[in-house]
């Protein structure tokens, strides 16, 4: 929402947001530092001010932002605002979306070079959907590629 619909989070929705017993947790989901824009940045802020945890997910996505150099500037950009980055996806394998396709070998090199740039807490977890499981699967370093 605050990436795509930035608006739609009214002062009014914020206020709520706010004022509920729970504890509020937005998850973005922004897969290039170009995404940020002035208006976005503006929201963000507006988020943060009320006190609202913000994380981070994007999907690695080939010719977009399958390196490092632009996943550490995406994550030195949301931490910026306040926004910490939480999940890097593989893509799904569903159909037309072959082009964008990363293997996982690639996405555990981009990771590891993501830990040789940038603090611990900048580095977002490498993640799957697999068929069958009820969550997100973390791609751990000793896992057989696929």
């Amino acid at each position: 929402m605050p990436i795509v619909l930035p608006q739609r989070l009214s002062l009014e929705l914020l206020y709520l947001l706010e004022k509920t017993r729970l504890k509020p947790v937005l998850v973005l989901h922004c897969n290039h530092v170009q995404e940020i824009s002035p208006n976005v940045e503006h929201y963000l802020q507006r988020i943060d001010a009320n006190r609202i945890k913000m994380l981070n997910q994007s999907v690695l996505l080939a010719e977009v932002n399958d390196n490092s150099a632009i996943l550490s500037e995406l994550s030195r950009a949301l931490f910026a605002l306040n926004v910490l980055p939480y999940y890097l996806h593989l893509p799904d394998r569903v159909a037309g979306t072959a082009h964008f396709a990363v293997t996982t070998v690639k996405g555990r090199q981009i990771i590891q070079e993501m830990e040789n740039q940038l603090p611990g807490y900048l580095v977002p977890q490498l993640v799957q959907e697999k068929p069958g499981r009820p969550a997100k699967s973390r791609v751990r370093s000793h896992q057989v590629p696929n």
